[in-house]
């Protein structure tokens, strides 16, 4: 089994992955602060909640999912999922069509880090590769799509000529 810690929030255990969808084991230990709301644009996500609570924004409704909770969200609606409570939560998650999901997972996990954060000019370049994937719910959407692609190129060079401190 693979596992990727995507950063301080969230760990994740693939346990099945094949083109038509990707099963993992994801972990959020207590204490997390909201994500930015985003889009999965080709594909949709089903959590079960295995333990815990977990605080869940479906495109501006926010709700409090319970263990035995199921979360279903289809592709292209806004969302984010995280943990405030004070005890862990555990949950399976399933993507469907899998897509390249497991690559932005290892890419989130492989990022070079400064003092503790993702490297800002790696994760931009990251989000202009994987928008099939994973995209930030920012409005107007296609003036941040341009932005973003239009920054990659430039933070590509930087991150290439610059020495990566971890």
């Amino acid at each position: 089994m693979r596992t990727y810690q995507l950063d301080n929030h969230e760990r994740i255990t693939v346990l099945y992955a094949d083109p038509l969808y990707l099963d993992v084991e994801v972990e959020f230990p207590p204490g997390g602060s909201a994500p930015p709301r985003h889009v999965h644009p080709a594909q949709s996500v089903h959590f079960e909640l295995l333990e815990g609570s977990m605080h869940l924004t479906v495109d501006n409704d926010e709700t409090v999912v319970h263990a035995g909770g199921l979360i279903d969200i289809d592709a292209g609606v806004s969302h984010r999922l995280w943990n405030p409570d004070s005890g862990p939560a555990r949950a399976i998650w399933r993507t469907t069509p899998a897509g390249r999901t497991e690559e932005w997972f290892e890419t989130m996990s492989e990022m070079p880090r400064r003092h503790g954060r993702r490297d800002l000019a790696a994760y931009l370049v990251a989000l202009n590769e994987y928008d099939d994937v994973y995209r930030y719910d920012l409005r107007p959407q296609l003036f941040a799509k341009w932005a973003i692609s239009w920054m990659s190129p430039v933070f590509r060079l930087w991150v290439w000529a610059r020495p990566t401190v971890l």
